[in-house]
């Protein structure tokens, strides 16, 4: 078994998933604008954080909150000071915002508070010793903690859609695993082939949220990219004629499935690593000296060489 074999079909395969990969994320993020995941779990958020649905409801309608919109859809992100902005002249109004803005004030708004809202502001004022600028860092500090614990919720949903996305388009596509594993393995032009198209790999593009437009011409690009690679996929006549083809084709398509829900980032970095270790080969072993023994080496003939007749 050759070492180089061996990495020529890591980065085969690395390169295929990255690619694929690609395509599960374009229809991914199709289905996030489709469906406005993102903002439905930041309002999913705002509710725990606020205590209901109705005051996440209500916060959105805020005018620091009504300028993220576009096109009359709610923000799918909301930068802190503007939900701090908008939380303390709902909630506290002048009491905390303008001019008249006093530590009495706050105190006597905070109490009137409901007891969702009223238990976090009061001790975050307590901690600021009712000093206005700590109390805000407070208010910032808490919102911006649960938008951390909003983005894993949105990643684990992410994940599931990956995984459920890959197997379907392993399915779909065809695609196997398995055999393009022994494809790899056997056919030494397809896998050269595929490690040179490795090279000119770029990293994928960031999951920026964008419009539907843009998830379209994803999703286009990738798939082009994998139809150039000439894999060994698709339905033929014969693929789907052939008993048990189905039954025999599950495995394969369950691990192109797993490897597409790791993601293209994944996916890039081991290719990277891969071609890095295939670019470096075998290091040469070091040169031994010509004289391996402890005897004095004569001295050369030349100016070296002590003069005939020397003391």
């Amino acid at each position: 078994m050759s070492l180089s074999t061996v990495l020529e079909v890591v980065i085969g395969l690395s390169f295929v998933f990255f690619v694929l990969s690609l395509v599960c994320s374009g229809i991914n993020e199709f289905l996030a604008a489709l469906l406005r995941l993102r903002s439905k779990t930041l309002r999913r958020g705002l509710a725990e954080l606020l205590g209901s649905k109705a005051e996440a409801d209500k916060l959105f309608d805020h005018a620091a909150i009504k300028s993220l919109y576009r096109r009359n859809r709610r923000p799918s992100y909301i930068p802190t000071e503007k939900f701090t902005l908008a939380v303390l002249d709902r909630y506290l109004d002048d009491a905390a915002i303008g001019p008249s803005a006093s530590p009495e004030k706050i105190t006597q708004a905070l109490d009137k508070l409901p007891h969702d809202l009223r238990a976090p502001l009061k001790l975050f004022w307590k901690d600021a010793n009712h000093d206005i600028a700590v109390f805000r860092t407070h208010v910032e500090g808490w919102f911006n903690d649960t938008m951390q614990r909003v983005s894993g919720w949105y990643r684990r949903q992410t994940q599931y859609m990956l995984l459920g996305l890959g197997i379907a388009l392993a399915v779909a596509l065809n695609v196997n695993t398995v055999t393009l594993a022994q494809r790899l393995w056997t056919d030494a032009p397809f896998r050269a082939a595929i490690a040179e198209q490795a090279k000119t790999v770029e990293p994928p593009p960031g999951s920026a949220p964008g419009d539907l437009g843009d998830a379209i011409r994803r999703i286009e690009q990738s798939y082009s990219r994998v139809e150039r690679l000439k894999l060994p996929m698709g339905w033929t006549k014969s693929a789907r004629d052939r008993p048990w083809a189905w039954l025999h084709g599950i495995p394969g398509w369950l691990l192109t499935g797993l490897a597409l829900a790791m993601g293209a980032p994944f996916w890039f970095d081991l290719l990277n690593k891969a071609s890095g270790l295939r670019s470096a080969g075998t290091r040469p072993a070091p040169a031994r000296p010509s004289q391996a023994n402890d005897e004095p080496t004569p001295p050369r003939a030349g100016a070296d060489a002590p003069a005939a007749g020397a003391t």
